[in-house]
Parts: structure tokens; C-alpha cells; sequence
């Protein structure tokens, strides 16, 4: 926005007639550091034509003296300059020349009268003072530089002059403002954007804390994954050792020809089966103990041994879908803060 302030405002700047040429191209440069500061490009042909579309009408025939001798769209901001004021050195020089001439009259007029008042005859600028001071005005012709009678030229001329030097001063006292208040401007700018980077770090180390603490229950879940994961195996081994035992057990209850024993054999051996079966179930209770402690669904809870391993194994495939895309996001997030911290970086360098 405010660099479109101020093209706005080289846009709308114009030489005025009391100026010099150095005073109007200092003021376009001013403006146009200005919006190089801010990065913008600002070319010095482009000052070469605001220059020569708003110089006033005395600098004509220089503009087409140097369109008969130079390519325009070649020339320099330097040579445009150099040129330019050549011709204005060469205007006041005249001008200085027309002064000097006119006291050179007027000191002639005087040595005269001073003649004329020796041979015994009053002056006729003498008789003017006798009559009055208001009526030497008739004695002056009307003055090149304003046109009016009643005093000599150069007068007029360092009147002239002082107003030029007032209108200077002036002028040079509102550039001194506005670069004050440019300044002023520029430093609140820069506090801002300072109070915004600190800002910006804040955030960063409060995302750099998020992303840590992301990290670390990631961490922590993985290996939660991986002790359940160990733990299930081992029980489920060891259930499945305690069916296949229990089953050939049963088999060999079931085939064996229990009249062929005798009492004593079969109650050691019915002994045996028991101790044998009681510690199949309590194999079995610990394993259903591990499985309340996993926090199974209801639904799962009181389903068969099948439906909960099923369970399980698609619950380690959702956990693992879980931890990807978690890690996903985590190294989505660093990309962006490292994209953002590199942003701001830029900006403060470009600030300072």
C-alpha cells in the first residue's frame, strides 16, 4: 500500500517554474529511493520521461536540440541532468549579464549629473530630489524584470533573488519534514515489524513444543504397539501349545483302554489329568485376564477366541494406519514451520 502512495505521488509531481533543475530531480530521486526501498523496481528511464514531459517551456530547445543529436530512448538520467542544467547556468548567466549592464548605465547617467553640477547647473536628477522623493520615479525606465517604473533593475532582480532563496528555504524546510515524518514512519514500520517477528519466534518455539510432544506420544505408542504386539504372540502361543495339549489329551483319554488298568493306575492317572487340566484353565483364566486388560469392546469381549484375535489383528492394522498418517502430519508440519520461519527470516532481512 505504500508503495502505491508513492508512485501515486511521483506521478502527480511537476517542475514549478521558481525551481531549479537540481531541486526537482532531487525531489523525483527522493521518491524514488523510496519505493526501492520497499523492493520495488523503478528504472531511470522512467525518470528520464517524467522529466522531460514536466520541465517547463524555457528548457524546449534544449529538449529538441537533444532529440536532434541524441536517441532519446538511449539517453542517460546523468547526461538528461548535466545537459538541462548546463542550460539553466547558461539563462542565469544572461541574466547576470543584463544586471551588470544595467549598472553600468546607471553609473554613466551619474557621472554625468556629477559634471553637469560643477559647471553651476542642478542635475536633473538633482531637481528630481528637490522636488520630492516620489517624483524620481519618472526617471527610471520600466524595469525588464517586472515592468514597473521608480527604481533601477537590479532591484527588482535581488528581490527576485531573495524570493527564489525564501522559496528555497521553504521548500527545503517541508523536504526536511517530510523526510522527518518519513522516517518517523519508517521506524514505526520497523517496530511493528520486529514486534511481529517476536510474535512469529513465539509461535514457531510454541509449535516446536507441540510438534515435540506430538513426537514423544508417538514415540510412546509405538512401543506400546510393539509390548502388546509381543505380549499377544507369546499368550497366543502359549494358548495355542495349552489346546494342542488338551486336545491330544482328550484323544488319548478317549482311546485308551481304561479296563486294562488297574484302580490304583487309573486314579494316579485321573490325578494326573486333573493337575494336567487345572493348569490348561489356569493358562486360560491369565489369557482372558489379558484380554480384559486390553479394553476390548463388549461385543468382542463375549464372542469366542477367534472373533478376539480377529479383533486384535485388525486393531494393529488400524493402529499401524494411525501412526503413518500421524507421522505424515508430523513431517507436514515441520515443512511448514521451517517454510514459515525461512519467510520471516526474509522479511526482517528486508526490513533492516
Amino acid at each position: 500500500m505504500r508503495v502505491l502512495n508513492l508512485i501515486r505521488e511521483y506521478e502527480m509531481q511537476r517542475m514549478k517554474e521558481s525551481e531549479t533543475i537540481k531541486e526537482y530531480s532531487d525531489r523525483l530521486l527522493s521518491i524514488v529511493n523510496q519505493v526501492r526501498l520497499l523492493s520495488k523496481d523503478f528504472s531511470d528511464s522512467r525518470i528520464v520521461q517524467k522529466i522531460l514531459v514536466t520541465i517547463p517551456e524555457r528548457f524546449e530547445s534544449m529538449i529538441s536540440s537533444l532529440e536532434n543529436s541524441k536517441d532519446m530512448s538511449s539517453i542517460t538520467l546523468a547526461e538528461l541532468l548535466n545537459a538541462l542544467q548546463a542550460q539553466e547556468q547558461r539563462r542565469l548567466m544572461r541574466l547576470e549579464g543584463t544586471v551588470e549592464g544595467a549598472l553600468a548605465v546607471k553609473l554613466h547617467i551619474s557621472h554625468n549629473n556629477k559634471g553637469k553640477k560643477r559647471n553651476g547647473k542642478k542635475s536633473t536628477v538633482d531637481q528630481a530630489y528637490s522636488k520630492g522623493e516620489g517624483s524620481d520615479k519618472q526617471y527610471y525606465p520600466s524595469c525588464q524584470h517586472c515592468g514597473k517604473k521608480g527604481h533601477p533593475p537590479h532591484k527588482s532582480l535581488l528581490v527576485e533573488n531573495i524570493a527564489s532563496l525564501e522559496d528555497q528555504n521553504r521548500k527545503f524546510l517541508e523536504q526536511v519534514e517530510s523526510k522527518k515524518a518519513t522516517v518517523e514512519m519508517l521506524k514505526s514500520e520497523l517496530e511493528k515489524t520486529k514486534t511481529e517477528v517476536e510474535q512469529e519466534k513465539m509461535r514457531c518455539a510454541n509449535t516446536k513444543e507441540k510438534l515435540s510432544m506430538v513426537v514423544s506420544k508417538g514415540k510412546r505408542l509405538i512401543q506400546q504397539r510393539d509390548s502388546l504386539k509381543e505380549f499377544l504372540a507369546d499368550k497366543t502361543s502359549e494358548f495355542e501349545k495349552c489346546v494342542a495339549e488338551l486336545y491330544e489329551k482328550f484323544s488319548a483319554l478317549e482311546a485308551a483302554k481304561l479296563h486294562n488298568m488297574d484302580i490304583v493306575g487309573k486314579a494316579r492317572w485321573l490325578v494326573n489329568e486333573r493337575n494336567e487340566l487345572k493348569r490348561v484353565s489356569m493358562d486360560y483364566y491369565r489369557l482372558k485376564d489379558a484380554f480384559s486388560t486390553i479394553g476390548l469392546p463388549e461385543n468382542v469381549i463375549f464372542s469366542d477366541l477367534d472373533s478376539r484375535l480377529a479383533w486384535l489383528k485388525e486393531s494393529f492394522y488400524q493402529a499401524k494406519d494411525d501412526i503413518n498418517m500421524l507421522q505424515t502430519e508430523i513431517s507436514r508440519t515441520k515443512e511448514a514451520t521451517r517454510d514459515e520461519i525461512d519467510h520471516l527470516a526474509a522479511s526482517l532481512s528486508i526490513v533492516q
